[in-house]
């Protein structure tokens, strides 16, 4: 395997940015050193879970039903206060791809090495997937990437944004600081985020989505009877559905928020509206609708034909 070194210092705050250009830490973790890493792989039959216990890094999931294993790919790196630390620090890193102890008929994908503020150990992968899967992803810090799966998808993220593509299954993220993006997702939502924008797109599920400071915006078409709610303390909030949903909405800013409803395209009864509140029923009621935020501002429309 080739190894590189990437000298100098990154004049920025303490975040981790993974993936391409200059990874930003302090000054005493100047120094930078990485390797490839050797192709893990596994056999798919009767696997139906993929669970991922990551510290720092990017990790991107995609799904391909041309392959017939797993495959795990990508570069493992270190920042230290000398290159020879961060060069050592190397052959610390152990990553394993093997069947998961505590989960029958599950893969574990593993990121191990020493603890402590430095050196800083990380890897980027990139995992191929022959087929949908319950996929559960916990790590630290860096961006996640999940793409085509069908079946569920969880991911717990202190730092970093997170994206899902075209899951067929319920998706649920819970991050820290960051941004989250869900595109084309069949099934239920659920993301709770402390810092960072939401944007989720939807059918067939219900919504939730709790933000404490960030926006929020959502076009979702939930079944029958469903719901979606959203919540925000400090952000803005937009909602969309079907004009065909039957549901109760109730939109409540706090004394700096306002609210705002374009009604016209449902068949609206109940109305009451202040420039704070609007609660109605919204073509005969069945499913909810609710949103709330103490600053900010909250809208809702009809999703467009």
């Amino acid at each position: 395997m080739t190894r590189a070194r990437v000298l100098g210092v990154c004049l920025a705050a303490a975040s981790v940015a993974s993936m391409g250009g200059c990874n930003i830490f302090p000054p005493g973790w100047s120094f930078r050193a990485e390797d490839t890493l050797a192709e893990l792989t596994a056999a798919f039959d009767n696997v139906t879970g993929l669970n991922v216990a990551w510290r720092s890094g990017t990790i991107a999931v995609t799904f391909d039903p041309n392959e017939t294993l797993v495959r795990v790919t990508g570069t493992t790196w270190v920042h230290a206060a000398t290159q020879a630390a961060a060069d050592a620090g190397l052959n610390d890193i152990v990553i394993t791809l093997d069947a998961d102890p505590n989960d029958a008929n599950a893969l574990l994908l593993r990121f191990d090495a020493p603890t402590g503020t430095a050196p800083v150990y990380g890897a980027d992968v990139a995992v191929t997937v022959p087929g949908g899967l319950a996929l559960a992803i916990e790590s630290a810090t860096g961006a996640i990437t999940v793409s085509g799966n069908e079946g569920t998808t969880q991911v717990d993220l202190a730092t970093g944004d997170v994206t899902v593509n075209d899951n067929t299954g319920d998706v649920s993220v819970e991050v820290a600081t960051g941004n989250v993006e869900l595109q084309g997702v069949v099934g239920a939502i659920t993301v709770g985020a402390a810092t960072g924008d939401v944007t989720a797109r939807s059918s067939a599920g219900d919504v939730k989505v709790s933000v404490a400071t960030g926006d929020i915006d959502i076009q979702a078409q939930p079944a029958e009877n469903g719901t979606v709610d959203v919540t925000a303390i400090t952000g803005n909030a937009a909602i969309q559905v079907p004009a065909t949903f039957a549901a109760a909405l109730e939109l409540i800013a706090g004394a700096a928020g306002t609210v705002s409803a374009a009604l016209d395209d449902f068949t609206v009864t109940d109305l009451n509206a202040t420039s704070r509140t609007v609660t109605a029923t919204l073509n005969g009621g069945g499913g909810t609708v609710s949103a709330s935020t103490i600053v900010g501002t909250l809208e809702f429309d009809s999703l467009g034909e």
